[in-house]
């Protein structure tokens, strides 16, 4: 049986009209791939919308099970009209939550990885000719906890089916047409590529391309699966191959960061667990590193005497020669570089937020 996965995000969902073309596109596909797996994002702003709930009712308490709760309903509300879209059209469909499948995961609430993942009901469904629509970016705890696998997870969650389904390819469906030398919303010369490695695609992900999630990319590397990003609006175009044998990529990414300070090293024998350290320095002011954002309740649980700065935003060449990124990243006009971030294949600089969009076009005039 070959199986294709196929992930929606949420601005493909946004809406009841968007429901009806991803069920269009769902049942045009059936006629030339009849076994498929579908996973579904909430409908674009949902999960903003909850996650702002729960920081005015609950905001210093940080990850935990109860925000996992309620984090994770929005799938729930498009998985549900999705299924019913597709029977509305004749096109067998259930729906799933992520711990009815299951996908078992541990509890790093708020970003939890997958242990287990059932496949046999899904297979069951398939078997009887019926759509699986699963809700993404949820889990459950061996204790019956319902978890989160962080923002973007959705994209984990199909890659993770597509792997204990043994699927020939998992396909994202996304609102660009693959994968860019960056966001075409803000560069419109910005050009896309035919595909790209897992390890490229990493690189920009964790460093802020929005196409596709970190986590998902590391398990299609480590089971194998082929991952084709594509547009929802035309799904008949080329789009973007992720996969081991491809090329390596330039690119100009962007992400949210904080600049933390301490007044002396933190104690070695403490675990920074599960936080991104972008880079660090040591100075007669004290110990001074980046994190990304959505780190905060990490660091500041582990150490609480870290003070940091507002948000800013790190804007990152990824993958270009060293001359053409120090010419790319040499006095912008009018921008001012606060911190400076240079690792093999990658120069990075921090800005204040305003400044990001008029850094990322200066520096992708370099590459064109």
């Amino acid at each position: 049986m070959q199986i294709v996965v196929k992930k929606f995000g949420g601005t493909s969902l946004a809406n009841v009209d968007n429901i009806h073309h991803v069920a269009n596109v769902i049942q045009q596909s059936q006629q030339k791939q009849p076994t498929c797996v579908v996973v579904v994002s909430a409908m674009a702003g949902t999960t903003n919308n909850l996650q702002y709930w729960c920081n005015e009712l609950g905001g210093a308490l940080g990850p935990n099970p109860d925000r996992d709760l309620v984090l994770s309903s929005g799938e729930m509300i498009t998985a549900g009209l999705l299924s019913l879209a597709l029977q509305s059209r004749g096109v067998p469909a259930r729906a799933w939550t992520g711990w009815q499948v299951p996908i078992v995961t541990n509890e790093d609430w708020g970003r939890c990885d997958a242990v287990f993942t059932g496949a046999s009901a899904l297979q069951s469904d398939l078997a009887s000719g019926v759509v699986p629509v699963v809700c993404g970016f949820q889990g459950v705890t061996p204790g019956g906890r319902i978890t989160t696998l962080g923002r973007g997870g959705s994209d984990t969650t199909a890659v993770i089916l597509a792997a204990a389904l043994k699927a020939n390819v998992c396909e994202i469906f996304t609102d660009v047409q693959g994968v860019y030398t960056a966001d075409p919303s803000y560069v419109p010369d910005a050009r896309a590529y035919g595909d790209v490695s897992y390890d490229a695609m990493l690189t920009l992900s964790h460093f802020g391309a929005k196409v596709l999630h970190a986590n998902a990319i590391i398990w299609a590397k480590n089971n194998g699966i082929p991952v084709h990003v594509l547009s929802t609006a035309k799904p008949d175009q080329s789009g973007t191959w992720i996969r081991e044998k491809a090329q390596q990529v330039c690119g100009v990414v962007y992400k949210p960061v904080l600049s933390w300070r301490m007044n002396s090293l933190p104690d070695q024998k403490q675990d920074m667990t599960g936080v991104s350290i972008i880079d660090r320095s040591l100075s007669a002011k004290g110990f001074h590193f980046l994190t990304w954002v959505d780190d905060y309740h990490a660091v500041k649980s582990q150490w609480p005497d870290a003070t940091c700065s507002d948000p800013k935003m790190l804007v990152s060449l990824i993958g270009s020669s060293s001359h053409t990124a120090q010419c790319a990243l040499r006095n912008p006009p009018g921008i001012l570089i606060e911190h400076c971030v240079q690792q093999p294949n990658i120069l990075a600089v921090m800005v204040e937020q305003k400044h990001t969009y008029d850094m990322i076009r200066h520096v992708h005039t370099h590459l064109v």
